[in-house]
Order: C-alpha cells, then structure tokens, then sequence
C-alpha cells in the first residue's frame, strides 16, 4: 500500500526536472510547435484514464487497504500506465504553478 503514496512524490520530482529543464522543453516546443502540446493532451488523458482505471485515488485515500496485481498483464501495460500517471501529475503541478504565477500579486 505504500507503494501508492509516493507517486504524488514521483509526479513532483518529475515537475522538478522539468523546471531545471525548461530551457530544453522549450527548444523541443519551437521544433515540434503545435504537435508538442497535442502530444501532451494526449499523455494527460490517457493518464486519467489509467488512473481512473486503476483506481488509484482509492488506494491513495486509504478507501481500500487490499491491493490487487493483475498477473496476467503483460508488466510494459503496467509501467507504461504508471509513467503516465506520474507525468499527468508532474503536469498538473507544472500548469498550477503556472496558474500561481499570473495570480500572484492578487494571492498576496
């Protein structure tokens, strides 16, 4: 049950490199243009969908303390699935702050 608790942690350390790493994320914007924020669309949704799918925020909300592994899942549906999920998080916290920003003289 653990387990679960720390890909909140996980999507945070992913913002924090995206934040030292903007510089680059930026670069690959004005290469891939439109496409890029596509790309990220994409990733966001089909994180949702995995996260609702796997129920995450019932275990992270301690709602179920049993944990069920599908076995017969192949492990890259699994990985794959959890990598979106963290990115999905590391992007809400990236637009948060973003949000945060632009209010900021309102917020203080």
């Amino acid at each position: 049950n653990v387990f679960y608790q720390f890909f909140p942690l996980a999507g945070i350390f992913s913002f924090a490199q995206m934040f030292f790493c903007r510089h680059q994320i930026r670069l690959l914007r004005l290469r891939i243009g439109a496409g890029f924020n596509l790309i990220i669309f994409l990733v966001c949704f089909y994180g949702i969908y995995a996260f609702i799918k796997r129920q995450l925020g019932v275990y992270m909300l301690f709602k179920s303390k049993f944990v069920f592994f599908d076995f017969e899942e192949p492990v890259i549906y699994f990985i794959f699935d959890y990598i979106l999920i963290m990115c999905l998080f590391s992007y809400c916290g990236y637009y948060f702050c973003k949000i945060l920003k632009l209010h900021k003289d309102k917020i203080l």
